[in-house]
């Protein structure tokens, strides 16, 4: 529902919310499944999203990677585990990075970019509103 609906985070967080269900129900194949599946909603999704949005939806969902280690060491997969945690922090220091990039800019280029954040701000905010108007057109709450 959350991917028909274009809701960003809404298809990251049923994901983590599925892995763990499967997670608890001891069914450990399928909740590594699913937080991988999560784990890559996230990182497509931050390939979307404009800085400063990078950083902090990046820091803000550090979640479902904790969870996958956690999981895959529980199990004795350390190799695996390992794996997940360089993913999850590689995807920590890109955006650091890209915040540190934006930091230095030459004032007339700093200018420049954000100009061009607040173009895309404002659009969001019309898209946002477009689709809540035909959420209400819908009886949807």
């Amino acid at each position: 529902m959350a991917r028909r609906a274009s809701l960003p985070g809404a298809a990251w967080r049923g994901a983590v919310g599925k892995a763990e269900a499967l997670e608890a129900l001891n069914r450990l194949h399928e909740a590594e499944d699913a937080y991988d599946q999560a784990e890559r909603l996230l990182d497509s999704e931050l390939l979307a999203v404009p800085w400063p949005m990078e950083e902090t939806r990046c820091l803000g969902r550090e979640r479902g990677a904790r969870l996958l280690v956690d999981l895959l060491a529980r199990q004795k997969q350390p190799e695996r585990a390992l794996q997940a945690a360089r993913r999850a922090r590689t995807r920590v220091l890109a955006a650091l990075r890209s915040t540190e990039q934006i930091a230095t800019l030459r004032p007339e280029d700093r200018a420049t970019w954000d100009k061009a954040i607040s173009r895309y701000w404002q659009e969001r905010a019309a898209l946002d509103a477009e689709m809540e108007s035909d959420w209400n057109s819908q009886g949807i709450s």
